[in-house]
């Protein structure tokens, strides 16, 4: 997940965005699995560390933000609530994650989305035997 982090942060940067939001991952199979809050965590970490002009909303403020706007854990699992999401925390750039299982590997697709316009700005596929 590292590389992954590396190249979306560039991404981000070269748009001159400074405050994203990583939400958990989907999948496998349109549903939230422990498999997708794990693996959203450690590219959050990996995100943090890969440069100091990226600010990554800290997860907790943004449950807290988000449940108090009676969003539910499961609207993660529907691509048009994220940017709304996204708009809710004042974050300039989301990323969303999804998981699937294609024959013997785990497959994830990053991508990254502009809050303002929600036009997608990088997407990378990260893969691992199972």
């Amino acid at each position: 997940m590292d590389d992954a982090a590396t190249k979306l942060a560039d991404a981000i940067s070269h748009a001159k965005l400074k405050s994203v939001v990583v939400f958990d991952f989907s999948g496998p199979g349109n549903r939230l699995t422990q498999l997708g809050l794990d693996l959203a965590a450690g590219f959050r970490a990996a995100l943090a560390k890969s440069g100091p002009d990226l600010q990554v909303q800290d997860t907790e403020q943004v449950h807290e933000i988000l449940n108090t706007a009676l969003y539910s854990p499961a609207f993660v699992l529907y691509p048009e609530s994220l940017l709304a999401a996204a708009q809710e925390v004042h974050a300039n750039a989301l990323f969303a994650g999804q998981i699937s299982l294609e024959g013997d590997k785990i497959v994830v697709v990053v991508s990254a989305y502009r809050c303002a316009d929600g036009k997608a700005i990088q997407a990378v596929r990260v893969s691992w035997p199972l």
